[in-house]
């Protein structure tokens, strides 16, 4: 028996063949974690809208992850991810603004997410 649980893409399930069944599940997605300075998320939640979703985690030590996804084609690319983070969640409901803003440019994560068919 062999296990390779080193994710999508990687050199152990490409050299057995486990990569063919990998797809784009259709949306990018941004994460960040920011320190919450006790105001800004004290709940978990997800926020949905039309093609994009936000959500909310509190952290142990007064910080908060937070995610957003939105539907796009393959490989689309973003000049700004902070300025396209600001368009498209800027006007949800708060904290999602807030948390934007307080996580530094450096520290968002995007990634186009692809899962198993």
């Amino acid at each position: 028996m062999v296990i390779a649980a080193d994710g999508l893409r990687s050199d152990a399930r490409s050299r057995w063949g486990l990569d063919r069944d990998v797809r784009y599940a259709g949306y990018t997605a941004w994460r960040g974690v920011t320190a919450s300075r006790g105001h800004l998320a004290n709940e978990a939640g997800e926020t949905w809208g039309r093609g994009a979703r936000f959500g909310i985690v509190p952290l142990p030590d007064d910080r908060v992850y937070w995610f957003a996804t939105l539907s796009t084609p393959p490989g689309t690319q973003f000049d700004d991810d902070h300025e396209t983070l600001r368009g498209r969640f800027g006007s949800w409901h708060r904290p999602i603004s807030d948390l934007i803003e307080a996580t530094p440019e450096g520290a968002v994560l995007r990634h186009d997410i692809y899962d198993l068919a």
